[in-house]
């Protein structure tokens, strides 16, 4: 089963208060793979970006009941993350 991008782009972005720039430059690729994911232009990431999209949507979602903000931090953070989960 596919990965609904556009709804965890979103959500990243509503619940971390991140543009698409700010997204991309977290998960380590360009504002326009970001754009055609949101659009449903591209349908699947490479691999590792979707681990890393799924791990930003992770700690926007603990950080957003926490009622922190959202801080950005290196990829290690996130490969990290997804390590843990696969």
């Amino acid at each position: 089963m596919a990965m609904d991008w556009k709804n965890i782009i979103a959500q990243i972005q509503e619940l971390g208060g991140l543009t698409q720039p700010q997204i991309a430059a977290i998960v380590g690729c360009g504002q326009a793979t970001v754009s055609d994911l949101a659009n449903g232009k591209t349908r699947e990431p490479r691999h590792s970006l979707g681990q890393a999209l799924c791990a930003l949507l992770e700690r926007a979602s603990a950080q957003a009941t926490t009622s922190q903000a959202l801080t950005p931090f290196d990829s290690s953070a996130i490969e990290s993350i997804a390590k843990k989960e696969a």
